[in-house]
């Protein structure tokens, strides 16, 4: 099972319509949300979203979701505190910044920009207590604490939680990095997997997926 590739040969043997998006084309605040909200909730929960519908005859034989959730999915971002748009210099060779008075702008992600404050209800929390290891400290960005939610362990719930998120905007010009972290059990090979889909907002809107 690829949680990655939503290619037609790889959809579900159901009669449900899949609202998927595909993940190497996310790109913006949006699609990010269509990812979690469709894909990742329809394939980590598959035995709550198929409904028996006639299986494919491209899909019989198939072993389908091998691969079952060992823990609460999470979700966490990293957040970047505004700034005076004042203090980026001007342009065109003017004195001021037309049309940036009194707004806010948010820099691309450091360590110094970094907001550890509370966002809409969600406490910052350290690496320590989310029990996170950098993967590798030499090459990621991202680096210590987030704000981390644990999402419900139910197709339905889960749904309903990320449309709550979406709604109050849990994503915005401050988000630098969003992960969603998860842990699997492959039954066939008997092995835990570490499950890591990233997503790096830019400070120009761009979002670029990653997973691991």
């Amino acid at each position: 099972l690829s949680v990655v590739d939503t290619h037609e040969a790889s959809r579900w043997p159901t009669s449900n319509v899949l609202n998927h998006v595909r993940f190497e084309e996310i790109s913006n605040h949006e699609d990010v949300w269509d990812f979690i909200q469709n894909n990742l909730a329809d394939i980590i929960y598959p035995k709550e979203f198929y409904d028996g519908g006639d299986i494919p005859a491209d899909q019989q034989g198939l072993v389908m979701g091998h691969s079952v959730i060992a823990q609460k999915v999470r979700i966490r971002q990293k957040r970047v505190k505004p700034v005076d748009c004042t203090e980026y210099p001007p342009r065109l060779n003017t004195e001021e910044v037309n049309g940036l008075k009194n707004v806010k702008c948010y820099p691309k992600y450091s360590e110094a920009a970094e907001d550890t404050g509370t966002f809409l209800g969600t406490e910052w929390t350290s690496a320590e207590l989310l029990g996170l290891a950098p993967r590798n400290p030499l090459q990621h960005k991202f680096q210590g604490g987030s704000f981390a939610i644990d999402l419900p362990a139910n197709h339905t719930a889960f749904k309903q939680k990320i449309q709550e998120l979406r709604e109050k905007k849990w994503t915005d010009r401050g988000t630098r990095g969003v992960f969603v972290d998860l842990c699997v059990l492959n039954l066939a090979r008997d092995q835990f997997v570490s499950v890591r889909f990233e997503f790096d907002f830019s400070e120009y809107g761009k979002v670029v997926p990653k997973a691991t």
